[in-house]
């Protein structure tokens, strides 16, 4: 399998589909009826992935979920089902995860059943690129720090065991705990538009991880049975890669002001830029949730430049910037919205004028639905 650079979305893509190939290996039983029924639960899953009948698949690995919440940490399958059932939201029913399927990713994320960290950081990183597949991505940076929180918080009695992964071979729960540090480091730093700079070992571990995943994609390409789905998710993953399947189409005024305003915050006040931390828990502005200060001071002091812009999710007024979101060549491009438009049974819709460079000819645009309008707070910073 050909593979594009790794990015934010294909990193997990790269580690979750591709591994589900390999489940049917894995699923040995346990005495414990709970456990058993699991089991089933997780041979039902894969019988679905061979068939290629993903929502009954991710449904299987949700009930194998649901049936050992009880005592999770006894179950020996508990990482491989979740990573299964992440697997599956992250590629397969990209951009189709229902309210049940949040619900269980929120529910082991924030330890109702308390699972081992490990499985709480998969589920939480799962749930951040699910957010960002719906454009929420102060909500995706949200999930992130939750996994970096939930790494910084293992004790040594959260590191002395092995699991189960999605390629069927124990591995220490160390290395698993690192690689979802790594990942939602990663892209939370690209959500933020700042640099990553990487340890030796984390490097290491990369390379290690990538020499694994070309040794696995070669037995892949060799299976009759599963190299068709193979190829097709890896051809969907490039299709995904920024830059392919949605190009910005707007000048160069616009570009930049895509730069600053979809920078997600959080890491420190917007007003002071004091760092957020144990000691100084910042608050987010409860209507826009799109800005963090340190204290009600702060608030205050930046509130005459922010009410400028700070709007509800799916408010607009005349004036507003906003990403124009739809299937056609105008996909991307930075508009002004101009007032209300027809009313539809989707909901209300905006009327939208393109920031075109001077001299362009004139661009006639449709009033757009609030689900394909992209809020820009361009506030100048």
């Amino acid at each position: 399998v050909n593979c594009a650079p790794l990015t934010p979305r294909t990193v997990a893509l790269k580690h979750g589909n591709l591994r589900i190939v390999a489940k049917a290996e894995t699923l040995a039983a346990t005495p414990a009826d709970a456990a058993e029924t699991a089991n089933q639960a997780l041979r039902q899953a894969c019988d679905h992935s061979v068939a290629e009948r993903w929502r009954e698949c991710a449904d299987a690995y949700r009930r194998a979920l649901e049936r050992s919440n009880i005592r999770p940490k006894d179950y020996e399958m508990r990482y491989y089902a979740v990573n299964g059932f992440a697997a599956v939201l992250k590629a397969q029913l990209r951009g189709q995860s229902n309210a049940a399927d949040h619900a269980m990713l929120k529910a082991i994320g924030r330890g109702k059943h308390g699972d081992y960290p490990e499985v709480r950081m998969n589920a939480e990183y799962t749930r951040g690129l699910t957010r960002w597949d719906q454009n929420d991505r102060d909500g995706a940076a949200r999930c992130y720090r939750r996994v970096l929180e939930i790494q910084a918080a293992v004790t040594d009695s959260d590191t002395q065991h092995e699991i189960v992964t999605g390629a069927g071979v124990p591995e220490a729960a160390t290395v698993v705990q690192a690689r979802h540090r790594r990942e939602a480091t990663f892209s939370l730093a690209t959500l933020e538009q700042r640099a990553v700079r990487q340890t030796a070992a984390d490097k290491a571990i990369a390379a290690a991880e990538h020499a694994a995943f070309k040794e696995h994609a070669a037995t892949v390409a060799a299976d009759a049975r599963l190299r068709p789905d193979a190829k097709r998710a890896a051809e969907r993953e490039i299709a995904n890669l920024p830059g392919t399947a949605q190009r910005i189409r707007s000048t160069d005024a616009d570009r930049e002001v895509l730069a600053r305003c979809r920078r997600v915050r959080g890491a420190c006040c917007d007003a002071c830029g004091t760092s957020g931390s144990v000691s100084c828990r910042l608050n987010m502005c409860t209507r826009c949730k799109r800005r963090w200060y340190c204290g009600s001071t702060c608030q205050k002091a930046a509130w005459p430049r922010h009410k400028l812009t700070c709007r509800a999710p799916g408010k607009f007024r005349v004036g507003d910037l906003a990403v124009a979101r739809d299937p056609t060549s105008t996909n991307g491009i930075v508009v002004t919205i101009t007032g209300p438009g027809p009313e539809s049974e989707t909901g209300p819709m905006w009327n939208v004028a393109a920031r075109l460079p001077s001299g362009a000819p004139p661009l006639t645009l449709p009033a757009y639905p609030v689900a394909s309008l992209d809020h820009l707070m361009d506030d100048g910073t």
